[in-house]
C-alpha cells in the first residue's frame, strides 16, 4: 500500500496533430515539474487515442498538497494550450487502496 492519501485525476483534450510537441513537453517539463511539487508520491500519464484525451493521475501525501497542485493545473491553461492540451476536468479524490507489483 502506498503512503498517498489523496490524488488528482485530470482529463485533457488532446490535439493529436501536435503529438510530438505534447510528448516533448510531457517528458521535458511536465513530469519533472510535477516530481518537484511538494507532497507528490507518484504520477501516471495515459492517452486514449480514440477519445483524443490524456488522463493524468498524481498521488499525494496530503489533501493540502493535492489541492495546491489542482489549483496550479487549473490556472495553467495558457501553457497547456501551447502543448496542444485543453483541461476538461481535474478532480481531487481520496485514495482508499493502492499497490505496486514486485
Amino acid at each position: 500500500m502506498s503512503d498517498a492519501s489523496y490524488a488528482t485525476i485530470a482529463t485533457f483534450g488532446r490535439d493529436l496533430t501536435r503529438e510530438a510537441i505534447s510528448r516533448q513537453g510531457l517528458h521535458e517539463f511536465i513530469v519533472p515539474g510535477v516530481r518537484r511539487h511538494g507532497g507528490v508520491v507518484s504520477g501516471h500519464w495515459m492517452m486514449d487515442r480514440e477519445a483524443r484525451e490524456s488522463v493524468a493521475v498524481v498521488t499525494f501525501t496530503s489533501r493540502e498538497a493535492a489541492e495546491a497542485f489542482r489549483r496550479e493545473v487549473a490556472d495553467n491553461a495558457e501553457n497547456q494550450a501551447a502543448a496542444g492540451l485543453e483541461l476538461r476536468q481535474i478532480r481531487l479524490v481520496e485514495v482508499e487502496a493502492s499497490f505496486l507489483s514486485p
